[in-house]
């Protein structure tokens, strides 16, 4: 006999599989926590990203660029760190974003752990939060 257990994936979707899931709408996440910035004024957005072939991440990154739009900032691809989701590539996106030339003066980024990563390199480098890189 075989036992029947429902499953319900949370934050995931399979378009394989017929499974009931839970999910955020990671575009309109993305999107709204750009526009939230721009709102407050800034003007040069940095994104952290994670990688590009999770849906999740790649949501994230769209509306990022669609706030970006909406609002007529040209989007910078000096401005997107890929890193991979976790504290360390917080930290090197923060090391990247100060070496250029027109460093941002908001940083969004993708999740928890990239954020206290991009935090701690952020005060390591006398950066106040909130700020500005310059």
């Amino acid at each position: 006999m075989k036992a029947q257990m429902p499953i319900v994936f949370f934050d995931r979707v399979s378009d394989e599989l017929e499974i009931d899931s839970v999910f955020i709408d990671d575009h309109k996440g993305g999107f709204m926590a750009t526009t939230h910035l721009i709102e407050q004024g800034y003007t040069s957005i940095a994104h952290i990203s994670g990688p590009q072939h999770l849906k999740i991440f790649k949501d994230r990154l769209e509306g990022y660029r669609s706030a970006l739009k909406k609002f007529g900032i040209k989007y910078n691809p000096q401005l997107v760190y890929h890193g991979d989701v976790s504290i360390e590539a917080g930290r090197k996106a923060i090391q990247h974003f100060l070496k250029i030339p027109n460093p941002p003066d908001a940083v969004f980024a993708v999740e928890d752990f990239t954020a206290l990563g991009a935090i701690k390199e952020l005060k390591q480098n006398n950066i106040s939060i909130p700020g500005a890189f310059a």
